[in-house]
């Protein structure tokens, strides 16, 4: 298996460790964009990965020992590059860090008192004169030093044993003689041994034997022999035998780097041959041979750098070096008491299946990264699946070769059931997820308590559901906190300067998708977010319930998926053509039905820290439908419904309250086929011309319907004056442009205004009521609101483009309800085309008006409050001029009425009741 991301050619020192539960760990030194990473994985009894952690940052780690404490759990040790200090890491049952301590020790060996819990490490560290010095260290459960002990005459130490009063280490002179020393458990020496006449490239294992004895084995190049060396218990040389390896089952071994012995007290030794093939050999408890096997390239196993007993097996790890067919990457294999690799199940029939169909799938998923080839297994019909080592990538910046982001699953594991050519199955991962950004600077850990992804697919459908529930939910930004050490021990800058500070927290996520078959074809998507929590330096985030929903039915789904991907296609190619476009656009529409969607929150809060606001929102929904009204499905019926409760908004400045708000629009006659092909047509080789577009989206107005309400608006400024309203709403409707006479009409209302928060507006001029229905009319009304949006005329040509149209304007209400007084009007606003007996006036307007004023005096004054005297004077005249040019109804109750009849032109005329406003207002004068 491989690790994608992972250089695996530059692998390095690969350890295995059997558990106690029967499963085992490998950790190793891979080389990643940093340096060395340090890589460990668990696997069960039944050889299933269980995890994986990468961890990694701006040194070279290589594992060099592991070790097991019941009290903590994986110890990693190893080594911070050459010349650099040592480390010791501690893993929990999970695989995540507990802590990490920097050690003045390259350790090349761990073994663990049973009694005390103490650790003995053998290693070596750099003298200050560069020179490498052999030491044995003693330290507590959590990392501390306790003792340490240095051989300055030895330039390392690489084997410890257990021995009746303590240890026992081996190591190298400078002169390249093997030494031995006893320590007792305290750090004190108790003896010491130079085995002259004993030669060995690698440092030479060292082993007890059952009845208190040593035994050290090498293997001699030059002799091309193999020793092995009994000792007693404090050293002295008892034995030694050696085996020709010229000659015999032996010939071509070139090292010995490990010795392991089984319940049986035979002996296991392995090493590299000349060749650099593994080599395996079982010997009996005196030295006879009994068997010997070689793992050359061609099974695939190469290298090889660990062994240890498993159960009645033996687990045997290594590198593969890259070759035609096989990657480079970690093996492992189990071997039986001969040595033998034992035999994996043959795969099931649905099992092949399923694991071709993965090869093909996931070969273009260049999102999803594997270490390894998905392992399929079946048992009483539930296939098991594995996806090792997997990786998600976010998309890739289109500028960059590396994704912006991964999430490091570890393990991707499911069971699945196949019936009749549809798979039904669940997913599961680890419940912590590491997150890389593109520079793997920084990382983010993803805690989920409870994980579930249910899929439903078939081969000739596709994917037909998928129910993903997630519970608990916590990111915590940074790498593991525990690798600290290690920048410090470095003198590096600590990694937290450029790490976001805060953490996520969900209480959960369920997303659905249903995808149906047969004559109405149905597609249904769902997402629903609970308690959502997101905690900064500058602001926090906390979000009750998030719900989303989208449905979709069609009568043929797959081919208008087909028709999409074929216009697209054409599009990206550069070869369509206006009679191919509609061809296209026709075939995409084809049997649509209804859509629905939907997206519903509650109880939001956010506060900003830095700008001092807090926001509250208890509701929130929007709810939007489509359904196509004409056979081709070129014209849709589009309604669309937002509204928003308890709004509530505090900041430095004030607070704002808002008790609800909605909004409505409907679109009766949306031309979705004509404007999609305006769009794309936009795009090619000939975009459609001016008036065409023009046309398209004049008609997007067509049947349009558009209108607010809103509720409880409480304004409180710090420094203005406060804003109650009681209700608000407007409509804006649009008829269908396709009749004799379009008009678009509006109405207004609202109600328990108290203030404007405007100082220069008098209070006796705020409406604190109002109510408005109108309506505006034209010959082509579409293209003429187009018009006068775009262009922006000046009054001249904007009353020009009125009257060949034909403009009407109807008020049919305004009632305005003032502490100065209501004021009521209604009428009639025609604009018409001159005559011709003013030249230079192209159009003029026709007003019959209906304009009431409860108490016109009170009117004027107030709105003369706060005018200087001059035109003051001027407001008070203008009210006399109006009272005589109108005719004045006088009434029981309520307002006087005021009747007039207008005509004028931009010239400056202007006739009220047949009179002339001008000639009046002089004579008055």
């Amino acid at each position: 298996m491989s690790v994608e991301g992972l250089d695996l050619e530059y692998l390095e020192g690969t350890r295995i460790l059997a558990l106690p539960d029967g499963g085992y760990v490998a950790a190793a030194g891979v080389k990643g964009p940093g340096g060395l990473e340090i890589w460990v994985a668990r696997f069960s009894r039944q050889h299933e990965l269980l995890w994986t952690r990468s961890l990694d940052g701006p040194f070279d780690a290589q594992v060099t020992a592991l070790v097991w404490n019941p009290g903590v759990g994986l110890l990693v040790a190893g080594e911070l590059g050459p010349e650099h200090p040592g480390f010791m890491l501690a893993l929990d049952d999970g695989g995540e860090p507990l802590w990490s301590r920097i050690i003045d020790v390259q350790p090349f060996a761990i073994q663990q008192d049973r009694d005390s819990g103490q650790l003995l490490v053998a290693g070596q560290y750099w003298s200050e004169d560069g020179i490498p010095v052999g030491l044995v260290a003693s330290l507590r459960p959590n990392g501390d030093m306790f003792w340490r002990l240095s051989f300055p005459h030895v330039k390392t130490v690489r084997g410890l044993t257990a021995v009746a009063e303590g240890w026992a280490a081996v190591g190298l002179t400078e002169q390249g003689m093997v030494w031995s020393a006893g320590i007792d458990r305290q750090g004190r020496l108790r003896w010491e041994r130079l085995h002259e006449g004993l030669k060995t490239e690698r440092l030479p294992p060292l082993l007890t034997l059952a009845d208190g004895r040593m035994l050290l084995a090498g293997v001699e190049r030059e002799t091309a022999s193999l020793w092995l060396r009994w000792c007693a218990g404090d050293g002295r040389p008892l034995e030694t035998q050696r085996l020709a390896l010229g000659s015999g089952m032996l010939a071509g071994a070139s090292t010995l780097e490990l010795l392991e012995r089984d319940d049986s007290g035979d002996l296991w030794l392995g090493g590299m041959t000349q060749g650099q093939d593994a080599w395996l050999a079982r010997l009996s408890a005196q030295a006879e041979p009994l068997w010997l096997r070689v793992y050359g390239r061609d099974p695939g196993l190469d290298r090889w750098t660990d062994l240890r007993r498993h159960g009645e097996a033996l687990l045997l790890g290594g590198i593969s070096q890259a070759s035609v067919d096989l990657a480079p990457g970690l093996w492992m294999a189990v071997l039986d008491r001969n040595g033998q690799p034992l035999a994996a199940p043959q795969p099931t029939q649905s099992a092949r299946a399923l694991a071709a169909w993965l090869d093909e799938g996931l070969a273009d998923a260049g999102w999803l990264k594997l270490g390894g080839r998905p392992e399929v297994s079946e048992d009483k019909g539930i296939i098991s699946l594995l996806l090792p080592f997997a990786r998600l990538e976010l998309p890739v910046d289109p500028e960059e070769s590396e994704p912006l982001a991964a999430f490091e699953l570890g393990w991707v594991r499911g069971e699945l059931i196949s019936t009749n050519g549809r798979w039904q199955g669940v997913l599961d991962w680890p419940a912590r997820v590491v997150l890389w950004d593109r520079s793997r600077s920084v990382t983010d850990i993803l805690e989920i308590s409870e994980r579930r992804l249910g899929l439903g697919w078939s081969s000739d459908q596709g994917l037909e559901s998928l129910d993903l529930e997630l519970e608990d939910l916590k990111l915590k930004p940074g790498i593991p906190l525990v690798l600290l050490t290690f920048y410090e021990g470095l003198a590096l800058t600590s990694p937290l300067e450029e790490l976001p500070q805060g953490s996520l927290q969900l209480g959960s996520v369920q997303y659905q998708v249903i995808s149906g078959h047969g004559p109405r074809q149905t597609y249904n998507e769902s997402l629903s977010i609970k308690d959502l929590s997101a905690e900064g330096e500058d602001n926090a985030f906390r979000l009750g319930v998030l719900e989303l929903r989208f449905d979709y039915r069609s009568q043929d789904l797959e081919e208008q998926m087909a028709a999409a991907s074929d216009l697209f296609e054409l599009l990206d190619a550069g070869t369509v053509d206006p009679e191919t476009l509609d061809q296209g656009i026709a075939r995409l529409f084809q049997g649509s039905e209804p859509i629905e969607a939907a997206v519903s929150l509650s109880d939001l809060e956010v506060a900003d820290r830095s700008a001092q606001v807090q926001y509250r929102l208890g509701g929130f929904a929007l709810r939007a439908q489509g359904t196509p009204n004409a056979l081709d499905g070129s014209l849709w019926t589009l309604k669309l419904r937002p509204e928003l409760k308890e709004l509530r908004i505090q900041g430095p400045k004030g607070k704002m309250d808002l008790d609800a708000w909605s909004m409505e629009l409907a679109i009766e006659r949306l031309a979705v086929g004509p404007l999609l092909k305006t769009l794309l047509a936009a795009g090619t080789d000939q975009p459609p011309a001016l008036d065409s577009l023009t046309q398209v989206l004049a008609r997007l107005l067509a049947s349009c319907a558009i209108g607010f309400d809103l509720e409880g608006l409480h304004v409180r400024p710090l420094d203005k004056e406060p804003l109650d309203l009681k209700a608000l709403g407007a409509r804006l409707t649009l008829s269908d442009l396709d009749t004799c006479r379009p008009s678009l009409r509006l109405s207004y209302r609202h109600d328990g205004i108290q203030a404007l928060p405007d100082p220069d507006v008098p209070p006796g001029l705020i409406p604190t009521q109002a109510e408005l229905d109108g309506a505006f009319s034209a010959d082509n009304l579409g293209l003429l609101l187009l018009a006068l949006s775009l262009a922006q005329p000046d009054q001249e040509q904007a009353l020009e483009w009125l009257a060949r149209q034909k403009a009407v304007l109807e008020v049919k209400t305004l009632d305005l309800g003032m502490p100065a007084g209501r004021v009521t009007l209604t009428g009639r606003v025609e604009v018409k085309e001159s005559d011709g007996s003013a030249t230079s006036v192209p159009a003029v307007l026709d007003l019959d008006l209906e304009i009431g004023v409860q108490d016109l005096d009170r009117l004027i004054e107030e709105i003369a409050r706060n005018k200087p005297p001059e035109q003051q004077r001027s407001l008070r005249a203008a009210a006399v001029v109006l009272k005589l040019m109108g005719e004045e109804k006088r009434q029981s109750k309520g307002p006087s009425r005021h009747r007039f009849r207008i005509q004028g032109d931009p010239a400056g005329s202007l006739r009220i009741n047949d009179k002339d406003i001008k000639t009046l207002i002089e004579a008055f004068q």
